[in-house]
């Protein structure tokens, strides 16, 4: 209930609210919250800078800016407070342009946990899923010894226990498990003119688990055509509660193990002066599988999380990681590179220019060289939220895939469908 008076709540309370509604994107509740944050007596500038946020999003733009400013009059230097002001002009533009893509929640395959990192596969989709329940017996629950602690009833104490589980959108596992699945899809049923839905419910089959193992998560991977390898990113496994715990994820290679629905001759994908130290990931590959570009951390670079590319050497072991330079990374995180007919690098950042969060853009490419500016793609297909793992379809131009956990989803990361009107203004 949205409607509770919050001035019942202390400060630290009212606090996480906010920012409770707006980590799950609901901007309009999140605005009320941060403007009541606002009034209060000598309040903490970046509750200006939040409400600033939500405020644009809701398409507020005056007062949006209003609010940007303030934040910037007490820290001029905040990169981000600086690049949503400064994209409040673009957004204002933007908002008058013609739409020319339709995008469509793939709600089959969806659910309240995150579905993300799409892939064209022979005739379908590869995706990664978290997945609630798996056979793992070691698998460590939240402890909920505080909450029975005065309760002195066992059936009470299970009545409670089974409404928190069921309330809980991960249940009481502590780490849920990622797995690889595949649908099939008939692509040219999708976005028919006329048509009653433009995902029709027989245009998606039933999914496959493709890999399923219990000692890791699959994060985005790459599958190479050619080796039959795939490169994944292997995603921290914790079964303690240590929200802060110091690990990363790192790039693997392994091989699909087709009979037993798992990756076998699991290694690190070894890349010169490339520490494992650092975290790397979001692997894509040239179509000769001669040059991968991915996603790392790694000092040096020209902000968070950059795109690097690296050589395949002739004894096959890959050379040495190249950062993009400052032609596609910023100051802020690019990630989930992806590259289509070895001409166009498909990105997401929140660096540029932009609706908000995580966006996705284009540019060209000629070998490893970059040969034109990014450019952003246009609403719906980004919204306020974080778009990314962009994917074209291999043959018909008119379609991708892509994720969002924009607010109106099923729960967290879905995998959406795009259809594209005007080709020619996309590639």
């Amino acid at each position: 209930n949205t409607n509770f008076e919050t001035e019942t709540l202390n400060l630290d309370s009212r606090i996480k609210l906010a920012l409770c509604y707006f980590r799950i994107h609901d901007y309009e509740n999140a605005e009320l919250k941060f403007k009541e944050l606002c009034k209060i007596e000598n309040a903490d500038p970046i509750f200006y800078h939040y409400y600033g946020i939500c405020l644009k999003n809701n398409k507020k733009y005056d007062l949006a800016k209003e609010n940007f400013n303030k934040a910037k009059g007490v820290d001029s230097t905040h990169f981000y407070n600086n690049l949503y002001l400064e994209s409040i002009d673009s957004l204002i533009i933007w908002d008058t342009n013609k739409v020319e893509i339709e995008v469509e929640n793939i709600s089959s395959i969806n659910s309240s946990l995150a579905n993300y990192s799409p892939r064209y596969y022979k005739d379908g989709l590869l995706y990664c899923s978290e997945q609630l329940h798996d056979s793992l017996s070691e698998r460590k629950h939240i402890d909920f010894y505080p909450i029975f602690e005065d309760i002195e009833n066992d059936v009470q104490k299970k009545i409670i226990e089974t409404r928190i589980q069921d309330e809980l959108t991960y249940g009481s596992d502590l780490s849920p498990r990622t797995s690889l699945l595949y649908v099939e899809v008939k692509s040219e049923d999708l976005f028919k003119t006329n048509a009653l839905n433009n995902i029709p419910e027989e245009s998606i089959d039933a999914e496959e688990i493709v890999a399923a193992n219990k000692k890791i998560n699959i994060g985005s991977y790459f599958l190479d055509s050619i080796t039959g390898n795939i490169l994944y990113t292997n995603t921290v496994n914790t079964n303690t509660w240590t929200p802060d715990v110091n690990k990363h994820s790192i790039l693997y290679s392994a091989k699909l193990d087709k009979e037993k629905n798992r990756l076998k001759h699991k290694k690190i994908a070894k890349i010169k002066r490339l520490s494992s130290r650092y975290g790397s990931g979001d692997p894509t590959l040239s179509s000769d599988g001669n040059i991968m570009y991915f996603v790392s951390d790694k000092p040096g670079g020209e902000g968070g999380t950059d795109i690097y590319y690296v050589k395949k050497n002739n004894n096959g072991k890959w050379g040495k990681a190249i950062n993009l330079g400052n032609q596609i990374n910023t100051k802020g995180n690019e990630m989930s590179p992806f590259i289509y007919n070895d001409e166009i690098l498909y990105f997401s950042s929140d660096g540029y220019v932009g609706y908000g969060g995580l966006d996705i853009f284009s540019a060209k490419i000629f070998e490893d060289s970059i040969i034109s500016a990014p450019e952003i793609f246009s609403f719906p297909l980004n919204s306020s939220a974080d778009e990314t793992y962009f994917s074209k379809h291999p043959t018909n131009e008119h379609l991708a895939v892509f994720t969002s956990n924009r607010f109106e989803g099923a729960g967290d990361d879905d995998i959406y469908l795009a259809y594209f009107s005007n080709i020619s203004a996309y590639i």
